[in-house]
């Protein structure tokens, strides 16, 4: 643990280093006119134009950032490469700008205000229509999905890329895996919002998320998993769609905990801290026979670091939510846990280790 949080400072102050020389260059005019400088078209420039663009967008990332009329040309240098008669600059581009949105979720709005949306929807358009850009297709629908929570209309103002989305979902079996956890991950994305929540609860005829979660439930029986969670006035709204994953779900899920592949294991944690900030979800889990003892279980050999650190946060989170249907014996024993932390052995544990080394 002293080495990782020495390794984890060190990366700390290393961010804070760039983000500092980034500021400095940011409030550099005679900086500012060379990077224009170097935005000169043609291919043979590209390394130079994209190294701008790195600028630009570590720029974008910074937590303080906020003047973005100091930035706009730049912006729209970035954007230009949109061009799908140049694959990798277009696909780069495409990348930086999701990465910059995912990143820095004040930008999503602006990118909204200055056309950006537009502009790659119409690059989804023109490149789902040519067999040969498939690529940029799958980048265009994927990447940028960020984008499209600017605001809630957008489901309706760009209607094939949510069908798209939802085609993929439906479809999931006869896609690779990297492109059905990305088809998950992007319905996820574009329905946290409560106005495209709205708008999915008032057109299920188009967008059906029951038949959507019902997808989702076998895609997780597969070892696929995302999930989405939301505020208040929407629980009823999301409990409905939960139910609609099936009464299996909360067991299938608990099965993939105790998977013996890392990300599969991950994967539903992560999915489990989702759900179990809402109470609805306490009584599906807790009636599935061994949940507590599976939170609690300090002997899964197969946990690495990172899983038991996920695991003693859902504990936190299970004791924090004191529902009902956890009863005071288990409550205990998940107190007990959370104070032991995430690493704690027993004493049987304790000599196995000792006997292995």
């Amino acid at each position: 643990m002293l080495c990782y949080n020495i390794l984890h400072q060190n990366s700390v102050t290393q961010n804070e280093t760039k983000r500092a020389v980034t500021r400095a260059q940011l409030k550099d005019d005679n900086f500012l006119r060379e990077m224009h400088s170097r935005l000169m078209p043609g291919i043979e420039n590209s390394e130079g134009r994209f190294e701008v663009h790195k600028f630009t967008c570590a720029a974008l990332e910074l937590p303080d950032f906020s003047d973005f009329s100091r930035l706009r040309s730049l912006i729209d240098a970035l954007i230009a490469e949109l061009d799908p008669r140049d694959f990798l600059g277009c696909t780069t581009a495409l990348e930086m700008l999701a990465e910059t949105a995912a990143t820095a979720p004040k930008c999503v709005a602006f990118f909204g205000q200055i056309g950006l949306l537009h502009t790659v929807y119409e690059l989804f358009k023109h490149t789902k229509a040519e067999p040969d850009m498939g690529i940029i297709h799958i980048g265009g629908y994927f990447k940028p999905k960020k984008l499209f929570t600017a605001d809630a209309d957008s489901l309706t103002k760009f209607p094939e890329f949510t069908a798209d989305v939802f085609d993929s979902v439906y479809r999931f079996d006869a896609f690779d895996v990297t492109r059905r956890q990305l088809a998950f991950e992007t319905l996820a994305v574009i329905c946290s919002s409560s106005g495209a929540k709205q708008i999915l609860s008032q057109n299920e005829s188009l967008f059906s998320m029951q038949r959507a979660m019902s997808h989702l439930a076998v895609a997780v029986a597969t070892k696929q998993n995302s999930l989405a969670a939301a505020p208040d006035w929407e629980e009823q709204l999301l409990h409905r769609w939960f139910r609609w994953l099936g009464e299996p779900f909360p067991k299938l899920l608990l099965q993939c905990v105790r998977d013996p592949i890392s990300e599969v294991q991950m994967g539903a944690l992560r999915v489990l801290m989702a759900l179990l900030r809402h109470q609805w979800a306490y009584p599906h889990f807790c009636a599935v026979n061994g949940f507590i003892d599976l939170l609690v279980d300090r002997s899964v050999a197969n946990f690495d670091a990172d899983a038991l650190q996920l695991k003693h946060a859902l504990v936190c989170r299970v004791v924090d939510a004191a529902s009902p249907s956890v009863n005071a014996g288990q409550m205990e024993l998940l107190r007990d846990y959370r104070v032991k932390g995430p690493f704690w052995l027993t004493p049987q544990m304790e000599v196995a280790t000792e006997g292995a080394g």
